[in-house]
């Protein structure tokens, strides 16, 4: 009986490899970051001007419905901002986190639920994970986010409840690299 478990065990973990080996790896030709999508995302640019100047959103997403995947949606993205922030600016990178998820913690109307503290070498990061009540179901919302010199990178994914944490969800949010 073990060995029948063990083997059904291996077989899983073998399936959700090869799945993941099937993902698109998106570099662009800047050649600053790259990241993996379970498809070939859409992708979108827009320039917008706030108090500080004028800045650039670039986004990368995907959408599925219930049926196609066990997540409902895969977006990546950043914004290119007037100034760079060094990375031993700590402080100015969170309050410039803080305030793009305040943002959307009002678009969402939703809970934060976790924040983790993240790095990716010298530069700040964080994790937000937010509750969000649609029609019947709850979903979860994932947002990671770096300040990277004159770049906030982010990265957001939705799913159902019963989804949470799914092995889809960790590639995509570990995926993300800077070059």
């Amino acid at each position: 009986m073990r060995k029948i478990l063990s083997l059904i065990l291996i077989l899983i973990s073998l399936s959700s490899y090869a799945q993941m080996n099937r993902w698109n790896i998106i570099t662009p030709d800047d050649k600053k970051f790259s990241i993996s999508f379970p498809c070939i995302p859409k992708q979108e640019s827009s320039v917008s001007q706030n108090e500080s100047g004028p800045f650039t959103i670039v986004s990368y997403s995907c959408l599925f419905d219930n049926n196609t995947d066990e997540n409902l949606l895969y977006q990546f993205g950043f914004v290119q901002l007037s100034v760079s922030i060094p990375p031993d600016s700590t402080h100015h990178a969170v309050e410039t986190m803080d305030s793009f998820i305040e943002g959307l913690q009002e678009d969402l109307k939703g809970e934060i639920l976790e924040t983790l503290e993240l790095s990716i070498g010298p530069f700040s990061g964080r994790q937000y994970k937010f509750a969000v009540k649609a029609d019947d179901a709850l979903l979860f919302y994932y947002y990671r986010l770096f300040m990277v010199n004159d770049r906030l990178y982010y990265m957001q994914i939705a799913m159902e409840e019963s989804f949470d944490k799914n092995p889809s969800m960790l590639y995509f949010l570990n995926s993300f690299g800077i070059y």
